[in-house]
């Protein structure tokens, strides 16, 4: 297989922020043809080359509901210093693509339900809504994040555990993001078993 056999989903916007300050990435959404009327026209799937120089997933990446979501790291461009930055990305499993809808707050708002990620987290451009696909993260670089229920919790490089960072904005050493409810999707402990000894 070669990249020709896959989708490509580019950047096509970076140049706005949310309420916190961090850059967010708006990708396209080509679609993947997984079954094609010609058999030589068939895509295995999909790739998305990182824009920013030197940036890299290397941590595992996670699917919640249709939705894929990893971390990236950029290096700091000082090959004598430790540390740099990242990106939290958040893709359509199945294009690689935008997201159908938002997965991050960035208005900082709630809506009277207690909900934060709602329609209105979207940003306008070129005469149409993006659902932002990835969000800068400037607490050095992520680690792999965990899922639970309705969050995200990402630690960082430069994060101390137990000590809430100088933005307030990782208590405790955690950042802490709020996920789009999944209304379709089963979210908790699924199954259970208990093991005895031997």
């Amino acid at each position: 297989m070669t990249r020709t056999s896959l989708q490509a989903q580019t950047l096509i916007d970076e140049s706005q922020a949310d309420t916190d300050g961090n850059k967010l990435r708006l990708l396209s959404d080509n679609s993947v043809d997984y079954n094609p009327v010609v058999a030589t026209d068939l895509q295995y799937g999909w790739f998305f080359d990182l824009p920013t120089s030197g940036e890299r997933s290397v941590l595992p990446a996670y699917v919640r509901g249709d939705l894929v979501f990893y971390n990236t790291w950029v290096p700091d461009s000082n090959t004598c210093s430790a540390g740099g930055s990242g990106y939290l990305m958040s893709v359509r499993q199945a294009t690689g693509g935008e997201p159908s809808e938002p997965v991050f707050n960035i208005t900082g708002a709630a809506t009277a339900d207690g909900v934060f990620v709602d329609s209105g987290d979207v940003i306008t451009y070129a005469g149409a809504d993006h659902a932002p696909a990835g969000k800068s993260f400037n607490q050095g670089m992520p680690t792999a994040s965990g899922i639970l229920g309705d969050y995200r919790f990402t630690g960082g490089t430069q994060l101390e555990i137990g000590v809430t960072d100088a933005s307030g904005q990782c208590p405790n050493g955690i950042c802490k993001d709020e996920l789009a409810p999944l209304d379709s999707f089963k979210t908790g402990r699924l199954s259970w078993q208990e093991l005895g000894r031997d």
